[in-house]
């Protein structure tokens, strides 16, 4: 009975017939602990980051806007909602790449991850739209 545990937060009630639901059971909690975990892992483990004085505070304002990312999108109820944050945590992915990638071979490892989760994504968006085609 655990895991049907499901208490929902409305925010911003309907506007224009959406509705913007955020939520959480045991699965959803566990990963919004996980994503709180490694990135403060992250934040710990680069200590050569604050030593050196390589953009620090933007490197803080970066993980904590992946960390955001990644709790709106394991605290959602919306599956749209969800394929949205959950590719939006690509861009601050892609800053700590750019910013912070200690080889020469970044750029197109950035790249890769880009259009491969981009249109590796692309089925999951179509089901997504396919699941919901009677909601309108």
């Amino acid at each position: 009975g655990l895991f049907y545990y499901m208490h929902t937060f409305w925010f911003f009630g309907y506007y224009a017939m959406v509705s913007y639901s955020f939520g959480g059971d045991v699965l959803s909690m566990c990963m919004v602990f996980l994503s709180f975990w490694i990135v403060s892992l992250m934040v710990v483990a680069s200590y050569m980051i604050y030593s050196v004085g390589n953009y620090s505070s933007e490197f803080l304002v970066v993980n904590v806007f992946l960390l955001l990312f990644l709790v709106l999108s394991f605290s959602t109820t919306n599956l749209f909602l969800f394929y949205l944050f959950f590719e939006s945590s690509l861009i601050p992915t892609l800053f700590l790449i750019f910013g912070w990638g200690y080889q020469p071979e970044r750029l197109s490892a950035g790249f890769y991850l880009l259009f491969y989760t981009l249109f590796a994504s692309l089925p999951l968006l179509l089901g997504i739209f396919y699941i919901g085609r009677d909601s309108f």
